[in-house]
């Protein structure tokens, strides 16, 4: 007789002590585990509705699924080979908040197209594989694709263009 575990138990041993041995992203899986479910619980309060007629409780039910499936996630990133850390890349971090933030400033003033032009391309400067021909590809079609669907899809309030 041997002392052996069978294959699934050894693997599940092997994962936790990998897990218990990264502080960091226990904690990490914890903090966006309980908010995704707290956010879940606070959302069964309200009525869901349907995929045709959404209710008050759709989105944030949506919301607490989708950060208790992220927290899982979190669980099984790495970081680079053999737990070696990467370098930070901070400049997205700041970039792309400035680029929504000249989103909204511009939508109302000059229309949804230009607005999602200026966004796509300032967010895409965030890149550090910055592909020229690839930017002014996205910058042409996803404020066409954004236009599309949510002036006249889904016939949001938003103009296309505010001459």
């Amino acid at each position: 007789m041997s002392s052996e575990q069978p294959a699934p138990l050894r693997l599940l041993t092997r994962a936790i002590a990998a897990i218990a041995a990264r502080p960091r992203v226990l904690a990490s899986f914890a903090i966006t585990f309980s908010f995704g479910a707290m956010v879940l619980t606070e959302a069964l309060n309200y009525r869901l509705g349907t995929l045709h007629r959404m209710g008050p409780g759709y989105f944030p039910t949506i919301l607490g699924i989708g950060l208790i499936i992220l927290s899982f996630t979190l669980l099984f990133e790495r970081n680079g080979e053999d737990g070696e850390r990467l370098p930070a890349k901070f400049l997205p971090v700041l970039v792309v908040p400035v680029a929504m933030g000249i989103f909204a400033f511009m939508i109302e003033r000059y229309g949804v197209y230009p607005a999602t032009t200026v966004l796509v391309i300032v967010a895409g400067l965030a890149d550090q594989t910055f592909r020229p021909v690839f930017l002014l590809l996205m910058a042409l079609l996803v404020p066409a694709a954004v236009t599309v669907i949510f002036v006249f899809l889904l016939g949001l309030p938003i103009k296309p263009f505010v001459w």
